[in-house]
């Protein structure tokens, strides 16, 4: 079919292209593909990202675009010019060894695949172009609306355990970079609870919220900044009008860590955070033993976690299974 169509007329290609930049180097080029493709694939496309970067006029972004489009493989991130602005914005990147930003989306690619798990390597791409090309622009970045969705009031959960709250009140509303937590236990209460956060470059520490006894004591290190919280949950047990956090787990998306403590049948409870970052701090209370009420607070979903995503469209290729366009 490909020899069928008029390829080779280099003003016929260029009608399709006017309306973009370049347009008669990228109907240079995609001449010189075709008549590549038809001499040396028989009218097909490259199976791999080696031989698609040796086409005319195809780079990095468009080999992998291909192959995840086309092949259904997925070997790489496809970063153009907004995956590399905002990836090196928002801290994601850095050349290797430095904390420099990347200087290329080459370099931002590689950086990326160092620490991105493969299966949010087709999303990634979905997710930051839509955001850079909407809110995070080149030259007038729309940052006042970052701020303003993340700014929405929070959602607050719970607490669970003391009702009451006959103890002192504690709060960590807006600390969601949690780095470190801090857990002081025994067999049938946790004594205390202390956080590590991230904020504004720095590490924070949190107030030691509980007790100062400690029988057991554990120090849950995540891996950040791609390791967060996802759940929480825990029991409570009551003594003589009191309420105590007797056991606690922490879940993220990597792992689990817990239970501190032991569980009780008193009074169980189980924050699902999720996989969207949605963590936006703690709260509870603490009396002279211990935790006595525990909750978090919830960061609705903003437009930037939201991934649009139009799934390939199947069709038959003769003699090529598996492909896909």
């Amino acid at each position: 079919m490909c020899s069928m169509m008029p390829v080779y007329d280099i003003t016929y290609l260029n009608s399709f292209y006017r309306q973009v930049g370049f347009y008669t180097r990228k109907a240079r080029h995609l001449k010189q593909v075709a008549k590549i493709c038809i001499s040396k694939y028989d009218g097909d496309i490259p199976s791999t990202v080696d031989e698609l970067l040796l086409l005319p006029g195809v780079g990095a972004k468009i080999a992998h675009l291909v192959m995840i489009m086309a092949w259904n493989k997925v070997e790489g991130i496809c970063v153009d010019t907004h995956v590399h602005r905002v990836s090196n914005r928002l801290g994601w990147v850095s050349r290797p060894g430095t904390k420099q930003e990347t200087r290329s989306p080459e370099e931002t690619r590689v950086s990326l695949q160092q620490w991105l798990p493969k299966e949010e390597w087709v999303s990634i791409n979905l997710l930051l172009v839509g955001f850079g090309q909407t809110i995070c622009t080149p030259l007038r970045p729309r940052c006042a609306k970052c701020t303003e969705e993340e700014n929405m009031d929070m959602i607050k959960v719970g607490p669970a355990g003391g009702q009451e709250q006959r103890g002192t009140r504690w709060d960590e509303k807006g600390r969601g970079e949690v780095v470190q937590i801090f857990v002081s236990y025994n067999h049938n209460t946790v004594h205390s609870l202390q956080f590590l956060f991230y904020e504004n470059g720095k590490l924070v520490m949190s107030n030691k919220h509980g007790a100062t006894e400690c029988e057991s004591f554990c120090a849950v290190t995540f891996d950040y900044p791609t390791e967060f919280l996802t759940s929480i949950s825990g029991s409570f047990r009551t003594s003589y009008g009191w309420s105590f956090l007797s056991s606690i787990s922490f879940g993220t998306n990597k792992g689990s860590y817990g239970p501190f403590g032991t569980p009780s049948a008193d009074a169980n409870f189980t924050f699902q955070i999720g996989n969207y970052r949605s963590f936006g701090g703690f709260h509870g209370s603490k009396n002279g033993f211990g935790v006595e009420s525990f909750g978090v607070y919830m960061k609705p979903i903003i437009t930037s976690m939201i991934l649009f995503k139009d799934p390939p469209v199947k069709v038959k290729n003769e003699g090529v299974p598996g492909k896909k366009v």
